[in-house]
């Protein structure tokens, strides 16, 4: 989760592997990357707040019925194209090794493997127009 970053040892390695390549063009602190400027981009105002937006936790006003933004989102701790072969098979058009497992609760966004099935199965409009009702409502 991305609550995590700051004491997982593995988006702190990461972090610190990426401050060493100086073509590396995305946002750093002193020079650095760090594990708040990990998977950020250089917008502006991107490093400002939490990594999931507020539009995605708050309840959708929706005429009568009001919506919870849980959704249905991979298991964790399982990894998908953690090989070379794996990754180019795919990049090739062929079929993923294994399939998705999902998790059977629905809960809330909180990492980029949640937020990469929520933009997978998202259509078009969906974000801009739930927060256009959230801030309507």
């Amino acid at each position: 989760p991305f609550v995590d970053y700051d004491t997982n040892p593995i988006t702190k390695a990461a972090a610190e592997d990426l401050s060493k390549f100086s073509v590396f063009d995305g946002p750093k602190c002193k020079c650095k990357v760090t594990t708040e400027t990990l998977f950020r981009s250089n917008a502006p105002g991107a490093l400002e707040g939490q990594y999931v937006s507020q539009f995605l936790l708050k309840d959708i006003p929706f005429g009568a019925k009001t919506i919870t933004q849980k959704y249905t989102v991979p298991m964790e701790k399982i990894d998908y194209m953690t090989s070379y072969t794996e990754w180019l098979n795919i990049q090739n058009g062929q079929a993923p090794s294994s399939a998705l497992k999902l998790d059977p609760l629905s809960r809330y966004i909180s990492n980029g493997r949640d937020l990469g099935e929520y933009v997978h199965k998202d259509t078009s409009i969906q974000a801009a127009l739930t927060a256009c009702l959230i801030l309507l409502g």
